[in-house]
């Protein structure tokens, strides 16, 4: 059989949607901040509300304990330094924002691919179909 394409030939690509700086060495608050500048432009941007709801369909992955247990304690952290803990003074409230940043960072874990963005820390990128074909198996 003839090879259908050469070695390191590119048979598919496709630019993110979603670029933020990596999750690694505790830099969790980008993808939160990225999810929530989403929500904002969404508002008034119907691209971006297409974007939105494509974020909000990717799978949060598996159920493994101890990484629930890690992305809830660092959506903890996220929530503290955005501030939420002053400004929702009623603790359901405050949970609840917990556990809306907790989905967003494990949607991020699950579907992110690494980015080098020139930085020394790198990037996180989401991309609309890559996610697709990535979970795709059934």
């Amino acid at each position: 059989l003839e090879k259908s394409c050469a070695k390191d030939h590119v048979i598919f690509e496709e630019l993110p949607y979603v670029l933020a700086a990596s999750c690694d060495d505790g830099l969790w608050q980008a993808p939160w901040h990225a999810y929530a500048r989403m929500q904002t432009d969404a508002g008034s941007d119907s691209a971006t509300a297409a974007l939105l709801t494509t974020f909000d369909n990717l799978s949060t992955g598996g159920a493994d304990e101890s990484r629930l247990r890690e992305v809830r304690d660092a959506a903890e952290i996220v929530a503290h330094a955005s501030g939420l803990g002053q400004v929702l003074k009623d603790p359901a409230d405050f949970n609840r924002s917990v556990s809306e940043i907790t989905t967003v960072l494990l949607k991020v874990l699950t579907n992110h691919h690494e980015f080098d963005d020139g930085s020394e820390y790198g990037a996180s990128a989401l991309y609309m179909t890559t996610e697709i074909m990535n979970h795709s198996c059934q």
